[in-house]
């Protein structure tokens, strides 16, 4: 009896690979702090080069209401993730990376996670992860592979599926009560979305209407608003189109800040951070196709390459 339960709330327009931190991931856990409740709104932000390594950025939005009422929003600092070969590793400055998830590790194996304060140094305590089950679970059409794993320092059961993560260890796996160096604010995952499986609101097991979140309201369908979902393409030249070697986009208003292009199987084949309102990309060595080119993770256009 696996301890995912989920509710169907949209499909994305987009077909992609699978990969921890797609374009658009974005996950909404529970917050549970010692005088403050509400949710932590987690998300990708893009991609940088670290000496020589892909690295994702990802921020996490704290949403607060306290016992008197008053509800307020910060930004953490950014957590640092990437992704070997299913082995998700994890810091909070970019070196001395520690494992995050290992979808690599079969039944009874385990790994550890170094416990680290604010400022990135080790505690020197450390979490034990053991993989107690695999097995393969279809969310929103798309067969996942998922863990189920126990963590040391106190009896708790997690359930990790390849793409979406972890279902009460969010990015920090000390962010949950008192396993936590810095006061344990992490809860269960409410909901998610990716461009790969679309979104997913999650109910807690064997809770009652989700009473073991807390009484916060937040609704999943926020996900899927324009601001964080691609549309169409209406404030940049992408020209020509068809392309066969040289491929110009530009703009006379929005700055470009960030290029992402995608195969219709999701593969990417270009990706960059950028400054300015115009660029070009070499396409000579692109396969003949359909391809999605994507703006400031936002505007979408798709664009045929030929021969």
């Amino acid at each position: 009896m696996h301890k995912l339960t989920f509710l169907f709330l949209f499909f994305t327009t987009f077909c992609r690979a699978q990969d921890f931190g797609n374009l658009n991931a974005q996950w909404v856990y529970d917050y549970k702090g010692g005088h403050a409740f509400g949710v932590t709104l987690v998300e990708y932000d893009r991609d940088t080069i670290i000496m020589g390594d892909t690295i994702k950025l990802f921020f996490r939005t704290y949403n607060w209401e306290t016992s008197s009422g008053v509800i307020t929003s910060r930004r953490s600092e950014p957590i640092y993730i990437r992704d070997r070969n299913q082995v998700v590793e994890y810091s909070y400055v970019p070196t001395h990376f520690d494992t995050l998830y290992n979808f690599n590790a079969d039944i009874g194996s385990s790994w550890t996670i170094r416990e680290r304060r604010f400022d990135g140094t080790f505690t020197g305590e450390r979490l034990t992860r053991t993989v107690l089950d695999t097995f393969h679970y279809d969310f929103n059409g798309v067969s996942t592979f998922c863990q189920e794993v126990q963590s040391s320092t106190e009896i708790i059961l997690d359930t990790i599926c390849s793409g979406i993560g972890s279902r009460i260890f969010y990015i920090d796996p000390f962010d949950y009560l008192d396993l936590a160096a810095d006061g344990g604010e992490g809860g269960f995952l409410r909901c998610f979305s990716n461009d790969a499986i679309g979104g997913i609101q999650f109910v807690h097991p064997g809770a009652v209407n989700g009473g073991d979140f807390t009484d916060f309201e937040y609704d999943c369908g926020q996900l899927t608003s324009l601001q964080n979902t691609p549309t169409p393409n209406t404030d940049f030249d992408i020209y020509p189109n068809p392309v066969v070697d040289v491929l110009h986009i530009e703009s006379s208003s929005l700055p470009i800040e960030h290029i992402a292009v995608y195969t219709l199987q999701g593969q990417q084949v270009y990706a960059e951070a950028l400054e300015g309102r115009a660029t070009s990309l070499d396409t000579s060595a692109w396969v003949s196709g359909m391809y999605y080119v994507i703006i400031n993770g936002q505007y979408f256009e798709k664009l045929v390459v030929g021969r």
